[in-house]
């Protein structure tokens, strides 16, 4: 089990994480390839709790070398104002045919765990690595 510990990986490429550089691809790979030679060969589960959200953290765990299936779990405080994932990997299992996919990077599903919000187009909104003011050009929608 670990909590937060790969996120620190992830501190300073939040704008990048569209598109992360080959150090960063490393290093995540090296740490899980590790993880992965001591789970046992059946069956053995990794348990990752995080606050990155699936759409970025299942591009490095969905790997075949790894040899595991992958779930997600969405865990909120009950009004949705924090939310983290819960990310079971077990090895042994086949990975499902969209992380299949998505290691090839032939994917085009969005990871939005439990959520049907259909109001939502994340690919219409650029973001800027120039400039952090990319948030205020985001525009709320009342569904109401």
């Amino acid at each position: 089990i670990e909590k937060g510990t790969l996120d620190v990986f992830f501190v300073g490429h939040e704008h990048h994480l569209w598109n992360p550089s080959e150090e960063l691809k490393d290093k995540i790979d090296l740490i899980l390839t590790q993880i992965c030679q001591c789970l046992q060969s059946n069956h053995g589960r990794f348990i990752s709790i995080s606050f990155q959200q699936p759409h970025f953290r299942r591009r490095f765990l969905a790997k075949q070398k790894y040899q595991w299936s992958i779930q997600v779990h969405s865990v909120s405080d009950g009004n949705e104002s924090v939310e983290y994932f819960v990310y079971v990997m077990t090895k042994g299992e086949q990975m499902n045919e969209e992380d299949q996919l998505l290691e090839q990077g032939k994917s085009t599903k969005w990871y939005w765990i439990n959520k049907t919000d259909n109001s939502i187009e994340p690919s219409k909104y650029s973001i800027d690595d120039e400039n952090d003011q990319y948030l205020s050009n985001i525009d709320l929608i009342d569904n109401e």
